[in-house]
């Protein structure tokens, strides 16, 4: 049975359980991450800018994500999005919560959070060997724009119009 869950932003004095949470899941099914990535880089770069995002349930770190400023990927010929966008990264959820609709919860708090700031579109690399994220992106309604070979990996690339209310 879940409980109270938000999402917010991280606190510097977390990065040691952010941490161990990227490290929970590497290796597992799916998961691109290595031993070099996500790294100490991320996590400070992040936390610094302010762009990574907590799933707290219960007073307890579940999940997280970072919200990066478009950059690299903005470039990539076959987005329909273009001003106003968001790029998210490093998406995961602990793995004994993994399966229970905790990163669908997490990524819809967060895009709710972007249409509250006009943001019009959300933009992902997906790992094409990664099954289960392709289908949370779908559920989600992302429409994949295309296909690209981006850090020695093959990636869908996923991109959500929100809608402005």
């Amino acid at each position: 049975m879940r409980g109270y869950m938000n999402l917010r932003k991280a606190r510097s004095d977390e990065k040691e359980i952010i941490r161990a949470l990227y490290l929970s899941v590497k290796g597992s099914e799916g998961c691109t991450w290595n031993e070099n990535y996500p790294s100490d880089i991320e996590i400070d770069r992040d936390l610094s800018n302010e762009a990574l995002f907590v799933l707290v349930e219960s007073g307890e770190i579940v999940g997280a994500v970072s919200v990066v400023e478009p950059h690299e990927l903005d470039e990539m010929p076959f987005w329909q999005e273009r001003d106003r966008v968001r790029e998210i990264a490093r998406v995961v959820v602990r793995p004994d919560r993994q399966g229970r609709g905790y990163a669908e919860r997490m990524l819809s708090m967060l895009f709710e959070q972007f249409r509250g700031e006009g943001v019009r579109g959300v933009h992902i690399l997906v790992a094409k060997k990664n099954a289960a994220a392709s289908r949370l992106y779908e559920k989600l309604g992302f429409d994949r724009r295309g296909e690209c070979f981006e850090y020695g990996i093959d990636f869908f690339a996923e991109e959500l119009s929100l809608t402005l209310s």
